[in-house]
């Protein structure tokens, strides 16, 4: 950027300019409404010709009149040599010099002094002029969102200055009869697929090419293939396949109790497409979703996929277990399933004995299946038992009830058996059986 200053508004002057100074200049106008760019102009800086030391002079003259050495039809005397230099320069548009002045010059100068100064200048500009071309601004790749914009910028050097050009794929997208040379910009709006651009910059000397790749960036498509690859009674282990061409920064898994309306819960920045997600409760159905993110933030969720955890003994013992007598030697025990079974309930257990203070392995023990009541035999007449329940699935059984007690009836003389009796008047004794062992004689 080169400011324009007050003293020449509206003009650039460049002195002793350099073949770093060659290139597409445009000038700029900033305001406080905003900025406007002028047409571009090329700057080009080329060496001195070199076509008129194709042949050597025979003879130097260093003033004007006869030559030293004879010969002067051949001669080239150093105001011949400057007035071809001036008329070559005027000619290639490099603005002419002042003739009186340049000439005026030459006469303080030694033939050989001139002719050394003219060698070099010829040699210096020879080898500028057969530069080869190269990217001084190499296009860059660009990310672009859907339907946005972007320029593509490339910049090319060389002596002859090469033209550049772009191209995607096979497609010319710079007609031949509009490359410009040195710098060209490509603009894309609209841009919906990503992309390669190649650069072209051609001289003389060679072609040479640079690539650069617009990407439209864009939220990631949702994971595929999420499957459930194994389970335990707290874990989950889920694989999936990325469904995404461009790479993501990472996934993220959402899941919650199926069927559930609560929030979902969240497992965030997984690294790799397989996770297992521990925590979770035993013998229970979880619904699974897995969503990819990139720069440009979160993606849809992937289709859900539904597991249910393996089994545990329960962790919760029945609740509101109650007991009463049927009669002096039997109970009918009732309960309600424990809170957190853990699994499919097989069956429970009830532990009773006169003696609580025995472990419970040495309680009496009563199986019975999943159902909620049991009777219970065979008990001995006025005692208190102590009473305990627990419920068992496929895994293990799981922890006794608090302890309640029960205290048996005391016998009561059950109906006699085998009752006989004859309709007579007269009064006898009348036989009968002896009573059942629940009661007494």
């Amino acid at each position: 950027m080169f400011p324009v200053t007050d003293g020449l508004p509206g003009a650039l002057q460049i002195e002793s300019s350099e073949e770093s100074d060659q290139g597409k200049y445009e000038c700029v106008a900033t305001n406080s409404a905003g900025t406007r760019y002028s047409a571009p102009a090329n700057l080009y800086v080329r060496g001195l010709p070199g076509a008129f030391l194709e042949e050597e002079p025979a003879v130097l003259c260093h003033q004007p009149g006869p030559c030293v050495g004879g010969q002067a039809e051949a001669a080239l005397s150093p105001y011949r040599l400057l007035d071809q230099l001036l008329t070559l320069w005027c000619h290639t548009a490099w603005g002419c010099l002042k003739r009186d002045a340049a000439l005026s010059a030459v006469s303080s100068m030694s033939p050989e002094s001139f002719v050394s100064g003219v060698v070099r200048a010829h040699l210096r500009a020879h080898a500028l002029r057969r530069v080869a071309p190269r990217f001084s601004i190499p296009p860059s790749s660009q990310e672009v969102m859907p339907g946005g914009s972007v320029n593509l910028t490339c910049v090319a050097v060389g002596a002859p200055m090469p033209y550049v050009k772009w191209m995607m794929g096979a497609e010319e997208l710079t007609k031949e009869d509009e490359m410009p040379v040195g710098r060209n910009v490509l603009e894309l709006s609209n841009v919906v697929r990503s992309a390669n651009y190649t650069c072209v910059a051609i001289s003389s000397l060679g072609m040479i090419e640079a690539t650069a790749q617009v990407t439209v960036k864009a939220l990631p498509k949702p994971p595929i293939d999420l499957v459930v690859t194994e389970t335990t009674a707290t874990s989950v282990t889920l694989t999936w396949d990325s469904g995404n061409s461009e790479p993501v920064s990472y996934y993220g898994i959402q899941y919650r109790p199926a069927g559930a309306e609560g929030p979902l819960q969240e497992v965030d920045g997984v690294a790799t497409t397989r996770y297992s997600i521990g925590g979770l409760s035993p013998f229970s159905e979880y619904a699974f979703h897995v969503l990819a993110v990139n720069s440009i933030g979160r993606g849809p969720p992937s289709e859900a996929v539904r597991a249910r955890t393996g089994e545990q003994a329960p962790s919760s013992p029945p609740r509101r277990v109650q007991a009463r007598m049927l009669s002096a030697s039997t109970m009918l025990v009732q309960w309600e399933p424990p809170e957190e079974p853990n699994g499919l309930v097989r069956g429970y257990r009830v532990y009773y004995t006169p003696d609580s203070r025995r472990p419970l392995s040495a309680w009496h023990k009563h199986n019975t299946d999943a159902g909620l009541l049991t009777t219970v035999g065979s008990l001995l007449p006025g005692i208190t038992y102590s009473l305990r329940v627990l419920a068992f699935t496929a895994v293990g059984d799981g922890p006794p009830s608090p302890t309640i007690q029960v205290k048996t009836q005391q016998g009561v003389p059950a109906q006699p058996a085998d009752f006989q009796a004859d309709a007579d008047s007269d009064t006898r004794p009348a036989p009968w059986g002896a009573a059942s062992e629940e009661g007494h004689q």
